[in-house]
């Protein structure tokens, strides 16, 4: 469990440097808003794996957004991965009171606008998630939570090797962002559900979001990403082997720095 923080932290900052993404289908208004989400992961094979988590995403109108993650219980933010309209990605840590930014190329830039504030009109044409593929189906129309959605579901193998079923749901009137999200491991060969991740609003706001979850003290300590991810780590008593730290370094260190130079 304790490496599993860190490596998911690790795949977030890599996520900062994707290669762009479909061009404009249709547009629609910028939408502001605020959710608060609900996480739970289930293992039927080993209930004693089961998590609950708690995630906020805020937007604001210009595309930019927040993030943040806290601890199950607790409103005090812990991770926060923030996505400027003008291009930089800060993967902040509250706890530690470390940062660090990412400049993302003009094309990804473009492409980041074009995802959240021009949607296609079905929500079809998102290119930010594993489950975007080939045979993905439309289930319909419903509502959720009073906003009007598009729901899919799609079945793939994953690159762990993982038979994945994925049905998400998109709120047309909040730029497709998703709302509601259930991901089911299946047993090779069967329907038979082996492991569920849900990951579902229990609260939509609309409206400007609240700035603190944009907001960066000025004594957080700018740090490549190796250093974030060893530190964070080191919090919860665990070190990161030497290839986990050597994959840091060759792989988001590289990119960091880079991006750095041509600032």
């Amino acid at each position: 469990m304790k490496k599993t923080v860190i490596f998911i932290v690790a795949i977030g900052m890599a996520v900062s440097y994707l290669a762009t993404r479909q061009s404009i289908v249709s547009a629609q208004s910028p939408a502001a808003f605020t959710q608060v989400y609900n996480i739970s992961w289930r293992n039927l094979e080993n209930p004693g794996k089961n998590k609950d988590d708690r995630e906020v995403l805020a937007q604001k109108a210009d595309g930019s957004t927040s993030h943040a993650s806290t601890f199950a219980g607790s409103p005090d933010l812990v991770n926060r991965a923030i996505e400027l309209a003008t291009g930089e990605r800060i993967d902040v840590n509250d706890l530690l009171k470390m940062k660090s930014t990412h400049y993302a190329t003009p094309d990804v830039v473009t492409a980041r606008k074009v995802n959240r504030l021009t949607p296609a009109a079905d929500c079809s044409n998102f290119k930010e998630r594993e489950d975007n593929k080939p045979g993905r189906v439309l289930l319909g129309n419903f509502t959720f939570l009073n906003h009007p959605v598009k729901r899919f579901t799609v079945t793939f193998q994953a690159n762990s090797g993982d038979r994945i079923r994925v049905t998400s749901s998109y709120a047309s009137d909040l730029n497709c962002a998703e709302v509601d999200r259930l991901e089911e491991t299946l047993e090779p060969g069967t329907e038979r559900v082996l492991k569920t991740q849900s990951r579902s609003a229990s609260v939509i706001t609309s409206g400007p979001p609240d700035e603190k979850y944009f907001n960066i003290p000025s004594d957080y300590l700018e740090v490549p990403p190796s250093t974030l991810n060893i530190a964070w780590g080191k919090h919860f008593g665990v070190d990161a082997d030497q290839h986990m730290i050597d994959g840091w370094v060759n792989v988001l260190d590289k990119k960091y720095y880079e991006a750095q130079k041509k600032q």
